[in-house]
């Protein structure tokens, strides 16, 4: 059985945006839940008990976040400042990778499934994902919310079938720096801490994304470790560098 949930609403990139802003400029949690609570009801959002939980998901993304996990999420605010907003994408995503294992998995599963078709239904994914969690009676909606929000990030596209999507180009950057960022996330995201350097390219739940930085880039990072089995085949591991 796998971790909580969690990730269980439909959240929008400029909600996204909204909390690494208050984060970044406000210390006190409960000053910027309050001040999340109040553009949240601007933005539509009316009864409550939608916002209490919006603001609990979107602040285990970017507030409340593990000890390990601090020094990569305030690197990532940096890059938020510097970077183009079309590009704002990635680090939303990564964060979300290390935040909620459930939404890591489902993304996991439509990137297996985007290697094999060029469209992915709901129902391939809820079977597989009931593969990995089991049957949970909470998991069906929360699913459909992780999805809907992929949709709304320009993740996935809605075709003329119910439940059916297909995949957009995937998104790249010229942001070298953005792009180490996020292979540094890949690898803390991968549930073995270690991954073969010619894999970390690849892996299922980074779909969206075309990294473009080579090994040698990487091995520039004072931040990522890199060492050869045996076999002869090269890993790379990350640290937290002082």
């Amino acid at each position: 059985m796998r971790d909580r949930v969690g990730f269980d609403r439909e959240l929008k990139l400029e909600w996204l945006n909204e909390i690494v802003e208050q984060v970044s400029k406000e210390k006190d949690k409960k000053l910027i839940k309050m001040q999340m609570s109040d553009y949240l009801n601007k933005c539509g959002l009316i009864k409550n008990d939608a916002i209490r939980k919006t603001i609990l998901v979107l602040r285990r993304i970017w507030l409340i976040v593990p000890d390990e996990h601090i020094q990569i999420r305030d690197e990532g605010i940096k890059l938020f400042y510097s970077i183009n907003e079309k590009d704002r994408i990635w680090l939303h995503w990564g964060m979300c990778l290390l935040a909620y294992p459930f939404f890591r998995d489902i993304a996991e599963i439509i990137g297996m499934l985007h290697t094999l078709q060029d469209e992915v239904s709901m129902e391939q994914v809820r079977r597989r994902f009931t593969e990995r969690w089991g049957s949970r009676t909470t998991t069906e909606r929360a699913i459909n919310r992780v999805v809907r929000s992929m949709v709304w990030w320009g993740i996935l596209d809605k075709t003329e079938k119910i439940g059916v999507y297909k995949f957009p180009k995937k998104i790249s950057t010229d942001e070298k720096d953005l792009q180490k960022w996020f292979a540094h996330v890949l690898i803390l995201a991968n549930n073995a801490r270690v991954t073969p350097l010619d894999q970390l390219f690849n892996l299922n739940f980074a779909f969206p994304f075309r990294l473009t930085i080579d090994g040698y880039e990487l091995k520039r990072s004072k931040k990522l470790s890199f060492y050869r089995e045996g076999s002869g085949l090269e890993m790379v591991s990350y640290f937290e560098a002082p």
